[in-house]
């Protein structure tokens, strides 16, 4: 009995050209997102660091965000009014809470090792620069 009748259908189906290139579309997919980037592949080391990993589209910002914004419009604040006492001190503590906020999120769920990078440098500048005056 040769071997076609065996596998019925789906069989049939495996040998139809859009399921071939349905089926290798796939495994290239699969294949790629899998694959770890080599250093001399500088196309696949950029695409694996800014390919975001939920819709496959090069990211660098995401809009909206929040915590950025309440950080930018405390900063601004901060220093064009240079702000003294309580309100300069509320600010400022405003404005680092959210710029840790950010960066904590980014480190944790952020769409590509770009953006995971950027929070984590963000969060190592943040206690730097929080430690720095303390030790002063």
């Amino acid at each position: 009995m040769p071997a076609e009748e065996f596998g019925g259908p789906e069989t049939e189906a495996e040998h139809r050209p859009e399921t071939q290139r349905i089926v290798q579309q796939e495994m290239h997919s699969k294949r790629r997102s899998v694959k770890a980037p080599g250093l001399t592949d500088h196309r696949g080391f950029l695409d694996w660091m800014f390919r975001s990993r939920a819709d496959g589209r090069i990211t660098l910002v995401q809009l909206p965000n929040w915590p950025l914004g309440v950080w930018l419009l405390a900063s601004v604040v901060m220093w064009l009014a240079h702000p003294k006492g309580l309100v300069g001190g509320s600010l400022f503590v405003l404005a680092s809470a959210a710029l840790t906020l950010w960066a904590g999120d980014e480190v944790l769920r952020g769409v590509n090792p770009f953006r995971r990078l950027m929070g984590a440098a963000v969060l190592v500048w943040l206690v730097f620069s929080l430690v720095t005056p303390l030790t002063a």
